[in-house]
């Protein structure tokens, strides 16, 4: 069953900055979106065009969202280093399911 949790919207526009990406207390802590929530974008570890299955921390994964165009919503896998690039299908609809050595994220900045 998923829960019921949404991510957290981060406010502020402005450039990507590394500094939005380094406050980790945007990020909630083993939750994902939940099957069917969500779409790979460009720059995904996979599902996408232009794959980018080089490992990261949570900072780059941040960061490789704000860069990528369509990115809204990033999960990374701190076990292995695994960033998923992703869009919400219904922006109304941000469901988040439990998902162990997952890290979950907002777009930082527009």
């Amino acid at each position: 069953a998923a829960a019921a949790a949404g991510v957290d919207g981060a406010g502020g526009g402005g450039g990507v900055s590394s500094g939005a990406c380094a406050d980790s207390r945007t990020a909630v802590v083993d939750l994902e979106p939940a099957d069917g929530m969500v779409l790979h974008v460009a720059g995904s570890a996979c599902c996408a065009p232009s794959p980018q299955p080089t490992p990261t921390d949570r900072s780059g994964c941040c960061q490789r969202c704000s860069a990528s165009v369509g990115c809204e919503v990033y999960v990374w896998q701190p076990s292995v280093g695994t960033c998923w690039l992703m869009s919400w299908k219904d922006a109304q609809q941000r469901t988040l399911a439990p998902a162990p050595d997952r890290v979950t994220g907002e777009r930082q900045a527009r």
